[in-house]
């Protein structure tokens, strides 16, 4: 029993999305399956075929969720390096800097910050005497960020060696803010063309919506036979295709 609750606890911190969050997913998911059954099908058999619409819908805004918690926590781990490097400069021993700049966090954002929280687990296990280093690597595996991967290893050599700790802390945390000011620089430039593909998404149904309403003969057939049934199902497969495939081309790591 134990195992398996400890199990739950080392869950990718990235993962974890407030209720209010799930719920928002949700709703927006079965609205969109619903208008899109709507404007394809004007038919209730077809209510259905809003399960994979919604299901589209949600596993991306889950993986933007995904991918915001990510950015989050490696912007907030920046400022934590800065605490702590600032703390061993000062003389603390770096034990006593983690815990120093964990209180410094938890003032400026609250308990409830999402690096707070993990912070606050990981000070819990220093007490036990559990290697910082290896705290950090832990961390960096679920977490999925390299800097904090990378700094645990950093750490785990510099004991060994004999190395200077300060130092270790300065390039870290000068190497993360490089990496956060190139993403910075790639999220201006592809601004526009995220727009862009924004725009080009809802153009399939702003069309199909004004030929509705504007010139009902020209899309009637589509409704009420199996013809137009086979034709909106690929049309919409393809649209929710391209939707993805835009996305991920909008996306680029560093």
């Amino acid at each position: 029993m134990k195992k398996k609750q400890t199990e739950r606890k080392l869950l990718p911190v990235i993962y974890y999305l407030p209720m209010r969050d799930w719920c928002s997913i949700i709703c927006m998911g079965l609205g969109i399956g619903l208008f899109a059954v709507w404007l394809c099908y004007r038919s209730l058999l077809a209510v259905p075929l809003a399960i994979p619409v919604a299901l589209v819908y949600g596993v991306l805004r889950y993986l933007d969720a995904v991918e915001k918690n990510r950015q989050h926590l490696r912007l907030h781990f920046g400022e934590y390096l800065t605490a702590v490097h600032m703390a061993v400069r000062s003389g603390y021993s770096l034990e006593n800097a983690v815990r120093s700049g964990y209180r410094d966090m938890t003032a400026l954002y609250g308990s409830s910050d999402l690096l707070v929280r993990e912070l606050e687990r990981l000070i819990r296990q220093l007490e036990y005497r559990v290697p910082v280093e290896k705290l950090f690597m832990e961390l960096g595996d679920r977490s999925g960020i390299q800097e904090m991967q990378s700094f645990g290893e950093l750490i785990s050599i510099t004991k060994r060696t004999g190395g200077n700790l300060g130092k270790v802390l300065g390039d870290t945390w000068r190497i993360l803010n490089r990496r956060m000011e190139t993403e910075m620089e790639i999220a201006t430039l592809i601004t526009a063309k995220k727009y862009e593909q924004s725009v080009m998404s809802l153009m399939p149904a702003a069309m199909i919506l004004y030929l509705r309403f504007s010139f009902p003969g020209f899309v009637e057939h589509l409704y009420g036979n199996q013809m137009g049934v086979m034709i909106m199902t690929t049309a919409l497969i393809f649209y929710l295709a391209a939707y993805a495939l835009g996305r991920k081309i909008v996306r680029i790591e560093v």
